[in-house]
This record gives structure tokens, C-alpha cells and sequence, in this order.
């Protein structure tokens, strides 16, 4: 199984290619491989859906989901060009959803090769290539210029949790 995810993925962050980095990082790799779950679960929901109408002023593609009981049959619009559905899963996770997923294999566009960019080797290698300094306790702060306004809590609360929030 974790060659087959190692090898669907190839857009994982270097931390999986980097045997010394995997070893550190294991967090960074039980993260990783649900992401890449989630492409390979969005990839084969994928089948299921149905491509209706492409709009070249738009740029946009409809999908239609597939009727299972009570759900489906839903229309998402995807812009290949944006990186974006309506579904919002693809803004969210930042890899394509399995509507965009069908629109890649449609117009034979590799899904993998749609994953933003921030989950790629060498912008990962950047991002942590820099030296981090730890913060210093508040005993080193520096005060701040204005006074610390309390936040106000109706009812006599002291604090506003979950238990006693009549808006949840």
C-alpha cells in the first residue's frame, strides 16, 4: 500500500523522499499519506461523475455527480485554469477534487500535476531550509504601547465555552 500511495503521489513533500527527513518528520509523513488518500479516493469517485458542458468564454467545465439514494446528482463548476471548484475542496486541501479530477482526465490533463505548488519537494525544501530561532519566554518581551482590553462576557460569564453557549 505504501508504495502504491508513494508512487500515485509523486507531488508528496520532500520530507517522504528524504530517508534522514523521514525519520524526523513522521508527522510530516501520516500527513502526507492522507493526502494522498484523499487523491486516490477523489480519483476513483472520479469515475462516477459525468462531464455535461464546457464553457470556453468561462473557461469552466460542469460535472455532474452520480445519484446514490438520496445524494448526488449535484453540478459543480470547475476552472481548471484557477485551480478551483465549487465545491471548495480543491481551494481547501490545495489537491483536485474529484470533480476537477474528471475534468483532468476528460481533456487528458494529468490530475497530479494540478496539486498547488506548496506541496511540492522543493517548496517544502525552502520553507524549512532556513534556520528558526525558539521564541524567548515573556519575561524578555518588550511591553506593549497600549493598554490590554479584557474581552467582555455577558451574563457574568468569566469565559464563554462550549457548555454554557446557547449558540452552537
Amino acid at each position: 500500500m505504501q508504495q502504491q500511495l508513494h508512487h500515485e503521489c509523486s507531488w508528496q513533500l520532500g520530507c517522504i523522499h528524504d530517508a534522514a527527513a523521514a525519520a524526523s518528520a513522521a508527522c510530516c509523513i501520516t500527513m502526507q499519506q492522507q493526502l494522498c488518500k484523499m487523491f486516490i479516493s477523489w480519483q476513483q469517485k472520479a469515475v462516477e461523475h459525468t462531464v455535461t458542458k464546457y464553457s470556453h468564454a468561462q473557461q469552466s467545465t460542469s460535472v455532474q455527480t452520480r445519484r446514490q439514494g438520496r445524494h448526488g446528482m449535484n453540478t459543480h463548476v470547475v476552472k481548471i485554469a484557477n485551480r478551483e471548484c465549487s465545491c471548495g475542496k480543491w481551494n481547501q486541501f490545495g489537491i483536485p477534487c474529484s470533480h476537477a479530477q474528471k475534468v483532468c482526465g476528460a481533456y487528458n490533463i494529468s490530475a497530479a500535476s494540478m496539486v498547488k505548488d506548496y506541496y511540492d519537494v522543493m517548496a517544502y525544501n525552502n520553507t524549512y531550509s532556513k534556520h528558526f530561532e525558539p521564541v524567548q519566554s515573556e519575561d524578555y518581551w518588550d511591553d506593549p504601547n497600549f493598554q490590554l482590553v479584557r474581552p467582555y462576557y455577558p451574563y457574568g460569564h468569566t469565559s464563554w465555552s462550549k457548555s454554557n453557549n446557547t449558540h452552537s
